[in-house]
């Protein structure tokens, strides 16, 4: 998005992302957010963990859009990640529009993780909720769950691209799936 393009420029032109984005404004952004929309969190468990990943799909195809593209085999090592340090835990997949290439590869993560669940076209603000709540965030290369990760409770996984993660994601190599540490964490 080219605003959010514009805003990071000019906040990475006078200091870092953390100077903005730090614990004490994450926790005022998930308060405010939440207080207004935790009505919508519908499909989670609480007494679960619960893992929200967001694929882009939509009018991105590989194609067109290499750069935004991801494949689902990269989305699928990573939440198999996740649930091997969190036995069955519950996928949620969030999309919106076409996906040509069908979503077994999602769905066979059932080996390792408990149920699979997907949230196709629903409103934008109940995904938000979901992302913002979700004990582990999976962000696609898109400013659609990159914005909610910025005040997400759980820990993020964020593709290496141009919205940069913050020091305390998770971030992976969009090719391999091949996930670096964060740098620090937070306790919110």
């Amino acid at each position: 998005n080219e605003d959010t393009g514009m805003l990071l420029k000019h906040i990475l032109a006078h200091g870092t992302l953390e100077d903005y984005i730090n614990p004490t404004l994450i926790k005022i952004m998930q308060e405010g957010f939440l207080k207004a929309n935790s009505h919508r969190i519908q499909y989670f468990n609480t007494s679960e963990y619960n893992v929200a990943i967001h694929v882009r799909r939509g009018e991105i195809n590989k194609d067109d859009f290499p750069d935004r593209w991801t494949e689902l085999s990269i989305y699928a090592s990573i939440a198999r990640h996740i649930c091997k340090l969190h036995h069955k835990a519950n996928i949620h997949v969030f999309s919106s529009g076409k996906n040509s290439e069908g979503w077994f590869t999602l769905q066979s993560v059932n080996d390792t993780c408990g149920n699979v669940s997907f949230h196709l076209d629903k409103y934008e603000f109940d995904v938000w909720a979901h992302f913002v709540v979700a004990d582990a965030l999976v962000t696609s290369r898109s400013t659609f769950s990159y914005v909610p990760a910025l005040f997400a409770k759980g820990e993020v996984y964020a593709p290496q691209w141009g919205h940069a993660p913050l020091s305390h994601w998770y971030s992976f190599r969009n090719e391999d799936g091949k996930i670096k540490e964060p740098s620090y964490t937070i306790l919110l």
